[in-house]
């Protein structure tokens, strides 16, 4: 898939400016216009905790920045969720998400009402980290037992330990490896009609950088990652009032 990219997405409040990043963490933002963010030095990456993007659906803001979301998917580190949530107190749901190719982490927390309802990833060396109750997207995809010509299509050898996931629709194979990225690109898909993997609509994205930015890679492998169980009923009421 090729992509290197976490941040947050949620739905559009009535105003939404730059000017409320800036004070929300304390930046000073100036836009690149057009194709030049291609030719900045140093090289424009949202990895960066300087460099943001701002993308904007009929149905979505997303800002895409390490410094927004690393943290907290990594480190239980709500600092960026009561934020935005103070900035926006009309947005009663965010989602946070990784998709990291690069350093082969791919996951997301899901917030609804104040309470963190789900949260799942997956980080390489540790496996998959989670808790709270499986969303629906999660179910489409189950246990895969595989056939005897997708062993050899996979390339398995004596001993190789792998799990693979199907898709129940489709019939898609994804490694326990890769799962969570089909996983949080269907989910924000189906409940904000975009992804982060989608490139055709170019023009949607705005690229800022910080007037006086750390202009430093967020590690995407974190040595540690700390989950918090949500309560019961704050998810109930997530299901009931997201998913129905």
């Amino acid at each position: 898939m090729g992509i290197a990219v976490s941040g947050v997405i949620f739905d559009p409040p009535k105003e939404f400016d730059v000017s409320i990043l800036n004070r929300a963490f304390a930046l000073s933002l100036e836009k690149i216009e057009g194709k030049v963010y291609l030719l900045t030095n140093p090289k424009f990456d949202p990895r960066n905790k300087g460099d943001f993007i701002v993308h904007r659906g009929d149905r979505h803001i997303c800002i895409m920045n390490s410094g927004v979301a690393d943290d907290l998917l990594f480190t239980n580190d709500l600092t960026s969720y009561h934020v935005l949530s103070r900035e926006f107190p009309a947005v009663d749901r965010m989602i946070f998400f990784c998709l990291y190719d690069s350093g082969g982490s791919y996951g997301y927390s899901a917030f609804a009402d104040g309470e963190l309802i789900r949260s799942k990833l997956y980080i390489v060396h540790e496996g998959h980290v989670e808790s709270g109750i499986p969303l629906p997207a999660e179910g489409k995809w189950q246990p895969a037992i595989l056939t005897a010509q997708e062993i050899i299509d996979e390339d398995f050898e004596d001993g190789d330990e792998r799990r693979f996931f199907r898709h129940v629709t489709t019939g898609r194979l994804a490694p326990d490896t890769l799962v969570n990225s089909y996983i949080v690109d269907e989910l924000l898909r189906a409940e904000y009609g975009w992804s982060p993997f989608d490139d055709d609509h170019p023009s949607k994205n705005e690229y800022y950088r910080a007037a006086e930015a750390e202009h430093l890679p967020v590690s995407s492998e974190p040595a540690t990652t700390l989950g918090r169980q949500p309560e019961a009923s704050s998810i109930r009421s997530f299901l009931r009032r997201l998913f129905r």
